[in-house]
């Protein structure tokens, strides 16, 4: 099962989105426990389809915590650029290399967004448009 939107994120940013065992040492942990973790639970991780519902519905909670919180706001946007670890991939950029879609992206993607508009409500609108769109 695949998703356009992840897909286009997974090109962009799979490269900074490891697994926390083959991780860079300065990679930020962002899983559970973390400030950057998903609440949302995966209950199949095997399910290709429910991790997809599940990253897009972090999407909309991401975008809340940010319309919500600018320390949080700050946080996420100090991730540009940066290794990402988590347990879900594996610093791949497509799935027909074995990368598994991951909140991680989604992070990435709102940092570059963060550093490219000037307004949070700018960036929660885009957010908020792609999850319409997805």
């Amino acid at each position: 099962m695949q998703n356009e939107y992840l897909d286009e994120l997974l090109a962009k940013y799979g490269h900074l989105v490891w697994n926390k065992w083959n991780a860079p040492e300065d990679a930020t942990y962002i899983g559970r426990g973390s400030l950057y973790g998903n609440p949302i639970p995966l209950t199949n991780p095997k399910d290709p389809q429910e991790r997809i519902e599940v990253i897009l519905e972090f999407q909309r909670y991401l975008t809340r915590r940010l319309q919500d919180d600018a320390i949080f706001a700050g946080a996420v946007k100090s991730l540009k650029g940066r290794d990402l670890a988590c347990y879900c991939s594996n610093g791949k950029s497509s799935l027909d290399d074995g990368a598994r879609y991951c909140h991680g992206l989604v992070l990435l993607h709102a940092a570059d967004l963060l550093h490219l508009h000037d307004s949070l409500s700018e960036v929660v609108a885009i957010l908020e448009n792609e999850l319409k769109n997805s």
